[in-house]
């Protein structure tokens, strides 16, 4: 497995991760310790994921066009996080 193959496969995982996270704790706004936790889920996913698109747009041994894809799956994994919370 490349490099290359590893961000994207890493990138595709976060975001699968994120969907998941967000179905596993919904925030209906029944629970206040509930709604708590899953926020606090939320601001750790996001922080990761913002690392991680910091992360690829320095990334030298990447071309231009897989570090678009990398960073456009991660700020979809944001969105998709924000959106579920």
């Amino acid at each position: 497995m490349s490099f290359k193959d590893c961000y994207i496969a890493t990138a595709a995982l976060l975001v699968y991760l994120v969907i998941f996270s967000s179905i596993a704790y919904p925030a209906d706004g029944t629970d206040p310790q509930h709604t708590a936790t899953a926020q606090a889920l939320s601001q750790l996913n996001k922080a990761t994921l913002e690392r991680k698109i910091e992360s690829v747009e320095i990334d030298t041994g990447l071309s231009k066009e897989d570090r678009s894809k990398l960073v456009s799956l991660y700020r979809k994994a944001i969105s998709n996080l924000e959106t579920a919370l």
